[in-house]
């Protein structure tokens, strides 16, 4: 299976994933998705262009310096920190934004509420990071996991029990952990399914989280991996009316996936199978 660089810009955060694709890549959305998502993001697939949509229609890109730069209406989050440099992924979430530095720390800046951007000293020898809607996940290079932020407040939080895990990715509110055995871990969420985690779920290789909630009301969240064999499974709810969230049928040959709020992507290399769900 090849790896390859996607970059899925919607509201909370983008996620990067593989080490990037010249061309060919073909990308299949559903759900509630921006016009044009499938050709902007096959536009940044294929020129590599690494940026990340926060809230409202704020914008935040990764240079090939190391630096990131903020635009778009003027704001606490659009104002990445003067200085922070040696950058190698960035995050936006709900009015905030994380960096991930070279030196394994992360910085953060915009709206402090719940101490999302106060990053605890002890986030170190970390090798990626995932925004939800009010807190933070950092993966650290022995395998574990920590949270910070509405989640976990006032401190660095440590996920009981887990190890040896290679990826993570969080949604508003539920977060899930790819394991190197190719299982998968999930905690938080509203109790709508979406860390029901499928009985028997093996040979996972990417995983995507995504939901939403409407102002004040109880939220919303599903989960999506995609499987050794190039087929996505998926669980939790895409509606408030408790919808299952879907996978179209006879979907194959995916190469990668993303999620953030009711919207879902899929990258194939393989046209005749992208031509199949696009006309």
């Amino acid at each position: 299976m090849k790896t390859l660089l996607i970059l899925f810009t919607l509201v909370f955060s983008c996620q990067m994933l593989g080490a990037g694709l010249s061309n060919g890549a073909y990308a299949i959305v559903w759900g509630s998705c921006p016009a044009q998502l499938a050709a902007n993001s096959e536009q940044a697939l294929n020129n590599a262009m690494p940026a990340c949509l926060g809230a409202n229609a704020s914008v935040t890109l990764l240079k090939a310096d190391g630096t990131a730069i903020g635009s778009g209406p003027k704001n606490l989050w659009t104002d990445v920190p003067p200085g922070l440099s040696n950058l190698t992924a960035v995050a936006m979430g709900d009015r905030y934004g994380l960096a991930l530095l070279k030196d394994g720390t992360v910085g953060a800046w915009g709206d402090g509420q719940n101490d999302k951007t106060r990053v605890p000293d002890r986030a170190t020898n970390v090798i990626a990071i995932a925004t939800g809607e009010e807190s933070c996940v950092a993966l650290r290079r022995d395998g574990t996991v920590v949270e910070w932020g509405n989640q976990a407040p006032f401190a660095l939080h440590q996920i009981e029990g887990l190890s040896n895990v290679t990826s993570i990715a969080v949604g508003p509110a539920n977060k899930l952990a790819l394991k190197s055995d190719g299982t998968v871990f999930a905690w938080g969420g509203w109790n709508h399914g979406e860390t029901d985690v499928p009985v028997g779920l093996s040979n996972v290789v990417a995983i995507a989280a995504g939901g939403f909630r409407n102002e004040g009301m109880a939220g919303v969240g599903y989960s999506l991996v995609l499987r050794k064999d190039g087929t996505i499974t998926a669980w939790g709810a895409m509606g408030f009316n408790n919808q299952p969230v879907m996978v179209p049928e006879g979907l194959s040959n995916v190469v990668a996936i993303a999620a953030r709020g009711g919207c879902c992507l899929a990258v194939t290399t393989n046209r005749a199978v992208a031509d199949k769900f696009r006309h």
